[in-house]
């Protein structure tokens, strides 16, 4: 009963684990969300308690083994106390003591055969019964363990991932920026016979942030006076995103 409890208990916490991991602030355009890790910790911690619950069960069944035993060492001495009882009761006829006295043997070996039959038996029991709780608890750490492990490798995957678009979005401001740099100052690109430099086009995002992110970002070294505001206005943006 106490071993199907922990069991209970160790679920409904992977669940509220679960839950915390689904509930984290999802950030916009991103297939990302930001996860309490305070909450995190603590679920973690009261899942690793709960696990040795059932190797506490399996000490307990052993304390019964023993509490077993003993139980049946009395009844075994109430039973030869009794016969030795009738014994004595008989010794003015020595053929009734002599029944008796064979028949107390015959009682004793049969009790000590009982006796020992219900202890191997009582021992293997209980040896069964701390082996499956043990590789009960086993299987519950290790998949607890393994659950926890593949949660923070999410976690610490979907933040390089978020760092490493956010680098790459800096990396297209400063293109941009040179961009607009040398559209405002043509003339100072220019000397003695020289044609005016021009910035190379910028490359767009790496094909697997656009299938993240949802689109792509194209951007050339000339750009009509509306794009450039547009993008002087999400620089602050893709500062904060950088950080």
């Amino acid at each position: 009963m106490k071993g199907a409890l922990a069991i209970n208990t160790l679920f409904k916490l992977l669940d509220r684990l679960e839950s915390v991991v689904m509930d984290g602030i999802p950030i916009p355009l991103m297939p990302y969300s930001l996860i309490n890790q305070e909450k995190l910790i603590l679920l973690l911690d009261k899942i690793q308690a709960s696990v040795p619950e059932a190797v506490q069960e399996a000490d307990q069944v052993l304390d019964r083994r023993d509490e077993i035993v003993q139980d049946a060492q009395r009844e075994a001495q109430q039973i030869l106390m009794e016969a030795k009882r009738q014994a004595d009761l008989m010794l003015s006829e020595s053929e009734l003591m002599k029944a008796v006295h064979m028949e107390a043997e015959r009682v004793r070996q049969q009790v000590m055969a009982e006796l020992g039959a219900a202890r191997n038996k009582t021992i293997e029991e209980t040896d069964a019964l701390r082996l499956e709780a043990n590789n009960e608890a086993r299987a519950i750490r290790e998949n607890a363990d393994q659950y926890a492990e593949l949660v923070f490798k999410t976690v610490l995957g979907q933040l390089g991932e978020f760092q490493n678009l956010g680098q790459n979005a800096q990396k297209q401001l400063k293109q941009i920026r040179a961009a607009m740099m040398q559209n405002q100052n043509p003339a100072s690109t220019i000397r003695s016979g020289e044609a005016p430099l021009q910035a190379p086009p910028s490359k767009g995002l790496k094909q697997d942030k656009k299938r993240k992110t949802g689109f792509g970002i194209k951007r050339t070294s000339t750009l009509p006076p509306d794009m450039l505001s547009e993008a002087a206005a999400s620089s602050s943006s893709s500062d904060a995103l950088s950080v």
